[in-house]
């Protein structure tokens, strides 16, 4: 015997969407959590790929107004991973939002990691904003965030995530 479904078109109202959690960002939310956990598992690359849509329009090298500071910290923590400290730095610096703990946090790790450079390294960072080779940033905290409560950031000295790509000049 088989069984036939009927469907019926609904018409929902904007209170209706809001009401019941039906906004377009709940795809947008699986896309951040997605790029989180490829960020996590080591796929740095891929996470960049995955998180960029939500933070730039395709073709563009400007950013969304209407992207939450959420995915800019992810995409922004991706970057850094993926070797591109300043495209970090850059977003960091576009989100004015240096009181946020995870953005305190990252600024922290591009410290340490500026101790690590040579005189050379350093010197072209600082004045030309050229991402040195084979550098890699090591966090003290787990990288990306699910949600906006991040007020207190798991951090972890066992969990830290160590960048292993390097980026051609």
């Amino acid at each position: 015997m088989s069984q036939i479904r009927f469907t019926r078109s609904v018409s929902l109202s904007a209170a209706d969407v809001a009401a019941h959690g039906l906004t377009s960002d709940r795809p947008r939310n699986h896309q951040n959590t997605r790029g989180v956990q490829l960020l996590r598992a080591g796929n740095v690359e891929e996470a960049v790929s995955v998180l960029r849509p939500l933070v730039m329009p395709p073709g563009c090298c400007w950013t969304r107004p209407d992207a939450p500071f959420l995915f800019r910290r992810n995409f922004a923590t991706a970057l850094l991973l993926a070797g591109h400290p300043s495209g970090c730095t850059q977003l960091l610096a576009e989100m004015r939002d240096e009181a946020h703990p995870r953005v305190q946090q990252i600024r922290a790790a591009i410290g340490k990691w500026e101790k690590t450079l040579s005189l050379l390294q350093w010197v072209n960072w600082k004045t030309g904003w050229i991402d040195p080779v084979n550098r890699p940033v090591t966090l003290d905290f787990l990288a990306g965030e699910f949600d906006d409560d991040a007020s207190s950031p798991v951090t972890s000295k066992d969990n830290s995530t160590r960048s292993t790509l390097s980026t051609a000049l």
